[in-house]
Formats: structure tokens, C-alpha cells, sequence
């Protein structure tokens, strides 16, 4: 294409230049520009694209688009905007064939529940006879294609080639996760969504965030810049939907904001478009009546608790606005077993029920001991830990909640990074001794109280080793994740992997 055709309507401030140049890709990233590329001179949030306009021309780009004036050839060509950040994402949808416009793509925010409810869309999907593309936490994949995930949501220019790659493979519906960072930094600009979900909003990444209210204007931008079009830089065939939950106090405040077509969800909001009444709860799983537009209807998951009660009403509320009938909802949500570390239940012939979760909130703790102790017919042993190099200030929250809600409340290192595992768990303590427990000593079974152990394979040993028929035991923090971060190695640990083996073990016995 063109370059005076590729920036044809974007706001450019001055220019100089060839404008008949061909542009053959978009590049951010100097290390993998190609020859024939427009270079975009991201400004970042460690590194500025700026520095490395160098690096970029040795490996043959073309021309460069900027935020300001640059040292360049007098035939070099140099387009100034305001923003590059996001005319990257413009630009490389528009270079692409814009294919979000020829798909039904749907994108899921919030703290909690982002991942589980993009497998419960692909589900619904499969029932329906149609393929679904996911791109989040756990990989990007679609097709029998797979590619493992960098960031919950990677930089515009990759998710528009992971479309692009889909609807050429035949994918015409994809789901997205859309994490306060990607919307903070413009990732999806250029992407034409179908509709926007609004799952919750809790205490989380108050370190890139700072405070409460800046973690919430994230999140709005996907439901008052990005669904409205305003991040698109043309026009949508279409008109999205916004589907939030009214049962978070966020929720309820975004409502108010949205422009356009919305609807609502919730369990115990009255007042929303589709209503969900759990009726039935055991370790096989939740029964829910879904109440909406269409009628009633009676959900059965293999997925556990109100979390996933709430998931399931905010996926098919996205579908049903999109057509899908409940009868394909029933069908998809009943053949979903299990999301990889989301309550993942590991199997065991001791009686006993073991759980490994995402949970590394303190709202997500909290929710997933909820959602145990409700099952749990005896003792409740938690293990959790808090990662090094994020948000100290959840530290001794998170160890409150646990210290609430098990009777063995085992803590343990979590991504310690370049934190010493000690130091960290100093500093959860104190949250754990005000939540009412004493330290007990580790050894044979110990009774109600803490245990630390910054090992965390000899503390996952620990937890098993201390549950009886009956008890429940809730791994938390590390989900699907297999590896530990110390340092800045990675070193390969899997908490469901270490559990199977454990219990294994023992059964072999």
C-alpha cells in the first residue's frame, strides 16, 4: 500500500517525504523491522521508539512515522502525529484488510474471571458449530494453532496479524482479553469489537495504576473510546454492545457512562437484562437459572462456585446479543470441564478436594475461599503467596483473607523475583496474625493456625500431606502458570504437576 494511502484522513501535523512509497509492513520493535517498513516510533513506558530510529533504518526501513522532529536524510520520508501509539494500531489493521471488521470479535475486561469467560464464549462457540479464536492469559490460539502468551494482550500490531492469521484460517468469531494496561497504552487501537465485557473490578496492579480511580478509567475506555470507535480511525459497520455486571459497584458506575446499546448482568442485581439464580452446588458442579430477553433456561457447568455462576450469565448474555440461542448456551457450558488453573479440580482417591486457582488478589482469594468453603464438609487448608516486585500493599490483606477463611493456612513464595521469599512473607504475616491465627509448627498435622514455608514444593507436600477425607485444599496464586520466577530466571514449577505427583505418590503406597 501506499503511504500517502496509509495515512490518508489520520492527523498528521507535517510531513516530508515520498508520499508514493510502498509500505509492506509495520514495524515498533527495531530488532524486527524489515525492508520496505513504516517504522513507528513508539514512545514506551521504559523504552522510546525514538531511540532506535537508528537501528530501524540499518535493517532497511522506509520511512518513519514520530511524535516529534527527528534527525533524518534529506530523502529519508518522516510523518509527525501525536500520537503514534496509537496510529500504530490504525495503520497496521489498515495495511492487514482491517480484519476485525470482517469477524465477530468480542473483548472481555475486568480483574476477575477475563480468561474463564473467554473459554466459556469458545465453548458456547463450539456448540454452535462455529470456531472461536482466543487471544489472553494462558496462549493465543485458534484452529489447532497455539502460540504462547506474552501479555494478556499483546501490542496492536501482533493481535492484527493473530486475526488476520484467523480469518484466514476460516475463524470469523475471536475473544479477547483487554487488560488496564493495553487499554491504558492504546494496545487495541484499530480493532473493531462486536461487543465489550465488564466482569469486576477489585484492588490490582496499583503499581502501574496508583490508586483505585485511574485501575477504573482503564478499564471505561474500552466501553467509552474503544467500542464507540473512537480508537478505530474509520468507520464500523456495526453497532457493539457493552455487557456489564451490575453486581460489582463498578459496574454499576460504568453503566451509567456508556453511550450506545448496553445490557446487564448479574445474580443478584434485580434489575439487569439477564439474571442468574444458582440452584444447585456441589463438587460436580453448579446448576444456574438464567432469566433474560429469551426466557428462562437451566444452565449445568462442571465449573465450581459463584465466580463462574457470574461468568457463565456474562458469556451468554455476549453471545445471546450476538444471536446465539440458549439452547447452544446449555449445550457449550455443560462441555466445559475445566479452565487450567481457574478452581481446577485435581483428582485423588483420598476423599479429599483439591482446588489450584489464579487467585493472587485479595478479591480473588477472598472469592475462590468462598467458593472451597462452601464445599469444604471439614478443614479448609489454603496456600498462597504474594509475588516480589508488585504491589506490597495487598501483602498483608491477601494474608488477612487467608488467615479469615482456612482453618491451615500454609504461606508460601509466589514469583519472588528479586525479592527475598522471607522478606515478602514478613510482610504478609502481620495481616495473617490480625485475621486471628497463631503459628503452628509444621510437622505431623498441625491443628488451626499458619505455617510458612518459602519452598514452595515442600509447602504444596506440606498442605497434602495435612488433609484428611472431607477437608478441602485451595493452591492458590500460580493457576496455570509452571514456572517460578527467582531472580530473574524462570525455573520450571507447576502447582497442578506437583499435586498429581504428590497424590500419586501416595496412592501408589
Amino acid at each position: 500500500m501506499k503511504l500517502k494511502e496509509l495515512i490518508k484522513d489520520i492527523p498528521v501535523k507535517s510531513w516530508k517525504g515520498n508520499p508514493e512509497l510502498e509500505i509492506s509492513g509495520i514495524s515498533y520493535d527495531s530488532r524486527k523491522a524489515r525492508p520496505g517498513d513504516l517504522f513507528v516510533a513508539v514512545p514506551g513506558t521504559v523504552k522510546d521508539g525514538h531511540a532506535y530510529i537508528k537501528q530501524a533504518r540499518g535493517r532497511g526501513v522506509v520511512a518513519f512515522l514520530v511524535s516529534r522532529e527527528v534527525e533524518a536524510d534529506a530523502q529519508e520520508t518522516v510523518v509527525v502525529v501525536d500520537e503514534p501509539r496509537l496510529m500504530l494500531g490504525i495503520l497496521a489493521s489498515r495495511l492487514a484488510g482491517d480484519p476485525s471488521q470482517k469477524m465477530e470479535l468480542a473483548a472481555i475486561t475486568g480483574t476477575n474471571g477475563k480468561t474463564t469467560t473467554s473459554y466459556l464464549i469458545e465453548a458456547i462457540s463450539a456448540a454452535e458449530g462455529k470456531q472461536c479464536g482466543v487471544i489472553g492469559t494462558i496462549a493465543y490460539r485458534w484452529k489447532g494453532n497455539a502460540l504462547e502468551a506474552a501479555n494478556t494482550t499483546p501490542e496492536s500490531v501482533e493481535i492484527i496479524k493473530i486475526l488476520a492469521q484467523m480469518l484466514k484460517s476460516g475463524v470469523k468469531r475471536a475473544v479477547m482479553e483487554a487488560s488496564s494496561h493495553a487499554l491504558d497504552q492504546k494496545r487495541v487501537s484499530g480493532i473493531a469489537f462486536r461487543a465489550g465485557i465488564f466482569t469486576n473490578l477489585t484492588p490490582e496492579h496499583l503499581d502501574y495504576h496508583h490508586d483505585m480511580e485511574n485501575y477504573f478509567r482503564a478499564k471505561a475506555r474500552l466501553f467509552t473510546e474503544v467500542l464507540p470507535g473512537k480508537w478505530l480511525g474509520g468507520k464500523k459497520g456495526f453497532e457493539p454492545v457493552s455487557v456489564i455486571n451490575l453486581d460489582d459497584p463498578y459496574g454499576q458506575r460504568l453503566f451509567k457512562m456508556i453511550p450506545g446499546k448496553k445490557v446487564s448482568y448479574a445474580l443478584e442485581a434485580g434489575s439487569a437484562t439477564y439474571r442468574g439464580e444458582i440452584v444447585e452446588h456441589g463438587w460436580d458442579g453448579i446448576k444456574v437459572k438464567v432469566a433474560g430477553p429469551s426466557g428462562e433456561f437451566l444452565v449445568e457447568s462442571p465449573l465450581l462456585g459463584k465466580i463462574n455462576a457470574s461468568n457463565i450469565l456474562a458469556a451468554a448474555a455476549a453471545l445471546m446479543e450476538l444471536g446465539t440461542k440458549p439452547e447452544q448456551v446449555i449445550a457449550g457450558v455443560r462441555k466445559l470441564n475445566a479452565v487450567p488453573g481457574r478452581l481446577e479440580q485435581i483428582e485423588n482417591k483420598r476423599g479429599f478436594l483439591v482446588l489450584v486457582d489464579y487467585a493472587h488478589t485479595p478479591d480473588a482469594l477472598e472469592k475462590a475461599i468462598a467458593v472451597v468453603k462452601e464445599l469444604c464438609q471439614h478443614r479448609m487448608i489454603v496456600l498462597f503467596g504474594c509475588g516480589g516486585d508488585r504491589d506490597r500493599t495487598k501483602r498483608p490483606k491477601m494474608g488477612a483473607i487467608g488467615a479469615r477463611g482456612a482453618d491451615l493456612l500454609v504461606v508460601t513464595s509466589d514469583n519472588p523475583r528479586t525479592e527475598d521469599p522471607l522478606a515478602i512473607i514478613s510482610e504478609i504475616e502481620p495481616g495473617v496474625v490480625k485475621g486471628g491465627m497463631k503459628k503452628v509448627s509444621g510437622k505431623g498435622r498441625p491443628g488451626k493456625g499458619y505455617v510458612i514455608e518459602p519452598d514452595r514444593k515442600a509447602a504444596i507436600e506440606l498442605a497434602l500431606g495435612c488433609a484428611s477425607a472431607g477437608d478441602c485444599v485451595l493452591l492458590a496464586g500460580k493457576g496455570h502458570e509452571d514456572y517460578q520466577i527467582l531472580g530473574t530466571k524462570k525455573i520450571h514449577l507447576d502447582d497442578r504437576e506437583e499435586a498429581r505427583r504428590i497424590l500419586g505418590s501416595e496412592l501408589e503406597l
